[in-house]
């Protein structure tokens, strides 16, 4: 009889992986679904550390595919971020400015690529050493290049001068703030440049 009580206090492995499937599962269930109230950090990024928040310049996806400010809140919430420092780009594209493609104009005007240095410089990937001269070449843009980008430059100039309206922009702010990221600043390309 005391062996059978024992069994039944005991935790077979099933009932653990049942137990914890369901917590997991319970746990991943939003807000909306479940009707309780809480903030599941699987739901909401928190990247706050003894007071400190960190975060990430959006400059830093640059390269990856997608610039919108929706793909730009995926990549800072798969990073786990709630801070940012967002660049304009992403949220101009996606309130509709015309967008300016660096790696395409690149592609148009250098179908080859961009010249890669031959081997690395004295010290790592410095430019130069200290007390040295220059180790490689300072990039040059093939003819005509500058000119295709301040065209685009221009066309942005202009479409920021004529917005009637900020509501778009208020919606991605507020996209951003329910999904639990701050925007602390937002950085726009070329204000005040010579260009």
């Amino acid at each position: 009889m005391q062996s059978k009580n024992e069994q039944k206090r005991q935790l077979s492995r099933r009932r653990f992986i049942g137990y914890t499937a369901a917590a997991t599962a319970y746990s991943v269930i939003p807000r909306i679904v479940s009707g309780k109230p809480f903030r599941s950090p699987l739901l909401f990024p928190d990247s706050t550390f003894g007071g400190v928040p960190i975060g990430a310049i959006t400059y830093s996806f640059r390269e990856l595919p997608g610039q919108t400010a929706e793909k730009t809140l995926d990549y800072l919430l798969k990073c786990g971020l709630s801070h940012c420092e967002l660049m304009s780009g992403a949220i101009e594209e996606s309130a509709g400015a015309p967008t300016i493609d660096f790696m395409e104009i690149m592609a148009e005007f250098m179908p080859e690529g961009p010249p890669r240095p031959q081997e690395r410089a004295p010290g790592g990937e410095q430019d130069s050493v200290p007390g040295g001269e220059r180790q490689r070449e300072e990039f040059q843009m093939p003819p005509g290049m500058m000119e295709a980008i301040q065209e685009k430059q221009k066309e942005v100039s202009e479409w920021r001068k004529n917005i009637t309206s900020m509501d778009k922009f208020k919606e991605i702010r507020d996209m951003y703030k329910k999904a639990g990221v701050n925007i602390h600043i937002v950085k726009f390309d070329n204000i005040g440049a010579d260009s």
